[in-house]
């Protein structure tokens, strides 16, 4: 009986199971079209409320260097660099680079049939990087070649004879 007790005892003090937290990504990211130069996309940060940078680069680039951490350092270095151009602060640069809430944009410039990667992570004001980068990939279409064919003719016309004076 005493065993009873001690194991429903010992069940009783048991603390409530803590819900997982998912693991799911920090932004949404939706391609909404992509052209041989543009493409249309959504960012959908969970946080609406905490900035974040917001970039897209050729995916060639991002492979080569070797993590997502020294790409982040590099981002920053850029960033540094362009407020110190600007002769703005950091702060003061980032106030107007990092986005809040919900986007819909498009992005133009691009080179066709090249793969791309749209990418965020939030980040503060004074420049801390406060989560992971989450990133979605697209292509850009290649050139189309039109089928469509035409005929060119050339008719000669009669020169006007020239008259003697």
């Amino acid at each position: 009986m005493s065993l009873s007790f001690l194991l429903l005892s010992m069940i009783g003090c048991q603390p409530e199971p803590v819900e997982p937290t998912p693991d799911g990504p920090e932004f949404e990211m939706t391609i909404n079209q992509v052209t041989k130069s543009s493409v249309n996309f959504t960012v959908e940060p969970l946080d609406k409320e905490t900035p974040y940078l917001l970039m897209i680069i050729d995916k060639q680039t991002f492979d080569s260097f070797p993590s997502v951490d020294a790409y982040i350092e590099d981002d920053m270095r850029w960033i540094e660099e362009m407020a110190e151009i600007e002769e703005v602060s950091l702060e003061e640069y980032l106030t107007d680079l990092l986005i809040v809430g919900d986007i819909s944009d498009m992005s133009d410039g691009l080179q066709p049939n090249t793969e791309y990667i749209l990418y965020a992570y939030h980040m503060t004001y004074a420049g801390e990087v406060i989560s992971d980068l989450a990133q979605k990939s697209f292509k850009t279409s290649d050139y189309a070649l039109n089928s469509d064919t035409f005929e060119i003719t050339v008719r000669m016309l009669p020169t006007p004879r020239q008259s003697s004076m």
